[in-house]
């Protein structure tokens, strides 16, 4: 569960209530130091957070607070004192008396309202650490999330109403940025002033949601121009949101979590790999912190059923939604919807002129226009034929006949009026427009086309620009300025990729009786899924240094592709797709896809790949924090191998559950665990999982203090790697070596350990790997009391984070250098220990 405003302010509601002698009677725990130093760390942020908030234009009072409350003795800082995170409330309010005078009697409305605000900064501090950071703290921060925060909607009733409850919303402090990327601007837009006057009526309803709805069901007629061209129009509005669920044609429906994923790396300032491991609740919580007080405009396009969008909305005064389709989206307290008719012959001339210029004969572009049916997704792209140098006369006589009635009776009907840019391509460029419908992506990458013709990048580029030429292709404003080649996109209306789609699974004939119908090759779209399948699996499995960069920008794509069907090799690209993401950290695709592929080798009856994929998911919820979704997966990944009797597999899921056991604080069931997985390991010979079990008992005794078997199980761990050629896990052993000898005060070893390790990381090319190994560089530096020398290995840890898109660690990397600045010299070993990834990705049986 995120922690967003309005959860913080119901706990800290319910909690207000509370009398502060209830605390005093609070158990003390017996904290190890670690936990003690990560929980000095969390209030000190906590509380200079909550202090700059609060007295943010009085410099001097911030100072005396400051000294007020964290110049008191640090055993009676709240949490560090030993008690509960549940008591907060009341700890914060004994620490605040305790201060005395140095602390201004009113502040705000009210004395809870100076309680709620430090509160909310502690709060969030320690959920940073044991959830992205500190691993130390996961324990305390997940027994008060599930014994305290899961009551939240409890609580709702007694948190509304209470104005005295003021909670500052760290997201509502970024500069909002649009995620405005529609495949077209709207600049060149014409008429529909009619249509442009019921959506306005529409969104300033009460509700201000606007349905947007094309007549019988087709595509094409221009729901999405429209909507663009209101916002255009719109200067009211402090933002914009655009978003495309392409819920038809090829392509997969989108979902709202898909959504979110897509567009909070943009509107909350956070990397995309941040926003991927986050949960989907914790994504929609994001979306609502960051919308909450905005007068917001979105625009929900290709919406298919009003759970894609419900979640989403945002119905402050202000807002306006509208939302396009095809169906009837039944919203509660929305307009009626605006069903959209062909466009009128002066609109219809005037957007092919806006298009293709001035000076065509006319009577010429009136038979386009009434052999289009005045249809804007036909007019559009004829006009760009003639723009691109067709003969206007040729085009037309492609074109069928008029007939009396202007409205479509079927897709062929519409496939038809594109027959003619179709039927004047040569077979390369045919192959190339039928890839192009079939590929289930929204914006299908050059990389993806020329895999299926077999030719080079630059012979498909002049294929795709002659599609361009023809009308049945574009390439998106954003996409203009990809760097890589291969990465080249293009995209095109739902209805021309489903024409390409069509016409790889019916075939075509030149017969002007039957321009489309069934054709000779029906296998043609099995093959070409069968070359992107292949394709993906294949830069899927590289280990090239651009890895990270392709997938990236193919992600949506490759799981697209792997999740469009329920056979055999596309289960095995599935959880080729899920290792790989949750190596990148995109947990929402490596999720999405590992469901996937579970799924379907239980319906082939593939036991071995379903217990890889059931791992895999347990992968997942361990990195996110998720330990009874990731327990439950790993017991099920646990009996699938129990049947099959993989002892590997056997073993990997005991590990995780290990894993599991030690991020819970449960230690002796972790060294239980770990245990019977290395007696399998050692058995089966599997010495990559022996030196795994040692690492994970090394963790378990450096969390315990007992440094002397940490470094036992730590050096065990290195010299069974590196034998094994297993250069970045060697590195993270010897890491922990490093991590033990500067919490024994060992510098000189440390240094030796943490130089090795990033020259290691540095030769293998793992930018992550030389950041974190320049952090324990910087940490041996700092307790040395050499300042420069840290500052230096700090900046450039800073520097690869902010780079490879981690912008919370590069952060908080920026956070150290300042407090060190600043004279800060708190012991911060255990907050170092936090930023250090958990393994991921290799199952220890190979």
């Amino acid at each position: 569960m995120s922690m967003d405003p309005l959860s913080i302010s119901m706990w800290i509601a319910s909690k207000l209530s509370q009398r502060a002698s209830d605390f005093v009677a609070a158990r003390r725990r017996r904290d190890s130091a670690e936990v003690r130093r990560a929980l000095l760390i969390a209030v000190s942020r906590g509380a200079r957070t909550a202090i700059a908030t609060l007295w943010e234009d009085d410099a001097r009072l911030r100072r005396t607070v400051r000294k007020s409350l964290l110049g008191q003795r640090k055993a009676n800082w709240p949490l560090v004192n030993g008690t509960a995170i549940e008591d907060l409330v009341g700890s914060v309010r004994l620490w605040i008396d305790a201060a005395g005078t140095g602390f201004p009697a009113v502040v705000g409305n009210t004395e809870h309202s100076v309680v709620a605000v430090f509160c909310t900064s502690i709060l969030r501090e320690v959920e940073h650490e044991a959830t992205r950071g500190m691993q130390v703290l996961n324990p305390l921060w997940q027994a008060f999330r599930q014994n305290d925060l899961e009551r939240l909607p409890e609580l709702e009733a007694a948190a509304s109403g209470r104005r005295d409850i003021e909670i500052a919303s760290g997201e509502a402090r970024f500069e909002w940025r649009d995620y405005w990327h529609p495949d077209q601007s709207g600049t060149g837009f014409v008429g529909r002033e009619a249509d442009l006057e019921r959506i306005r009526a529409a969104v300033e309803s009460a509700d201000g949601i606007a349905q947007v709805q094309s007549i019988g069901g087709f595509g094409g007629v221009g729901k999405t121009a429209l909507a663009i061209a209101f916002a255009n129009r719109a200067h009211s509005f402090e933002g914009r949101v655009f978003y495309d669920f392409h819920s038809y044609g090829t392509k997969l429906p989108q979902t709202a979590d898909q959504a979110l994923a897509t567009m909070l790396p943009t509107v909350s300032g956070r990397s995309v790999m941040e926003i991927g491991k986050l949960t989907a609740p914790e994504r929609l919580a994001l979306w609502r912190s960051v919308t909450a007080g905005r007068r917001l405009l979105m625009v929900w396009d290709n919406v298919r059923a009003a759970e894609q969008v419900t979640d989403l909305m945002v119905r402050a005064p202000g807002c306006a939604t509208i939302i396009t389709s095809r169906n009837r989206i039944e919203m509660e307290l929305a307009s009626s919807p605006i069903r959209l008719h062909v466009l009128e012959p002066p609109e219809a001339q005037a957007m092919f002129e806006q298009i293709a210029g001035v000076g065509h004969d006319r009577s010429l572009v009136a038979a386009l226009l009434e052999r289009d049916l005045y249809i804007p997704v036909l007019i559009a792209s004829h006009a760009r034929k003639v723009a691109a140098g067709w003969p206007l006369a040729e085009v037309v006589e492609d074109l069928p006949e008029p007939r009396e009635s202007t409205e479509p009776d079927s897709f062929s009907d519409l496939f038809v009026r594109l027959g003619g840019s179709y039927r004047h391509l040569d077979e390369q460029q045919r192959r190339a427009f039928r890839a192009f419908g079939v590929h289930p992506g929204a914006a299908v990458t050059l990389d993806s086309i020329a895999s299926v013709l077999g030719l080079p990048l630059r012979r498909t580029a002049a294929v795709m620009d002659m599609l361009i030429r023809a009308g049945l292709a574009e390439r998106p404003a954003a996409a203009a300025s990809a760097s890589d080649m291969g990465l080249r996109s293009y995209v095109a209306h739902d209805m021309i990729r489903a024409f390409g789609d069509h016409l790889a699974r019916l075939g075509w004939s030149d017969s002007a009786s039957d321009p489309v119908g069934a054709g000779s090759d029906p296998a043609d779209h099995d093959r070409i899924v069968a070359a992107l399948v292949a394709h993906y699996r294949t830069r899927v499995a590289s280990t090239n240094e651009e890895r990270r960069d392709w997938f990236e920008a193919e992600a949506e794509n490759v799981r697209d592709v792997a999740v469009s069907g329920r056979d055999g090799d596309r289960a095995r690209l599935a959880r080729a797709v899920g290792g790989l993401a949750i190596l990148l950290d995109r947990y929402d695709i490596a999720a999405t896809a590992l469901l996937h592929a579970a799924d379907v080798c239980g319906e082939i009856g593939d036991q071995a790949g379903q217990a890889s994929a059931q791992w895999g998911l347990g992968e997942i919820g361990r990195l996110r924090g998720e330990y009874a979704a990731a327990e439950r997966h790993y017991a099920e990944a646990l009996s699938t191998y129990e049947a099959l009797g993989d002892q590997g597999g056997i073993a990997d899921a005991v590990s995780g559950l290990a894993h599991i056991a030690r991020l819970r604080g449960d230690f002796d069931t972790a060294e239980t665990h770990y245990k019977a997985a290395g007696v399998i390991f050692e058995t089966t010979g599997m010495l990559g999982g022996v030196a795994g079990v040692h690492r994970g008992l090394g963790e378990v005794a450096r969390l315990r203090e007992d440094y002397a078997t940490a470094e036992t199980r730590f050096s065990a761990a290195f010299e069974l790697f590196a034998s094994l050629g297993k250069r970045r896990r060697a590195a993270y052993a010897q890491w922990g070596l490093g991590a033990v000898a500067l919490a024994k005060g060992r510098l000189a070893d440390a240094d030796t350990c943490f130089q090795a390790v990033l020259e290691t990381f540095e030769e293998i090319g793992d930018r992550l790997g030389g950041a974190n190994a320049r952090l324990g560089l910087g940490e041996v530096a700092r307790a040395r009391g050499e300042l420069s020398p840290a500052l230096s290995h700090f900046g450039a840890a800073g520097e690869i984070y902010e780079r490879i898109g981690l912008t919370e660690m590069a952060g908080r990397m920026r956070s150290r250098t300042n407090r060190l600045l600043l004279g800060d010299t708190v012991e911060s070993s255990a907050w170092i220990f936090g930023l250090i990834a958990e393994h991921k990705g290799e199952k220890d049986s190979g």
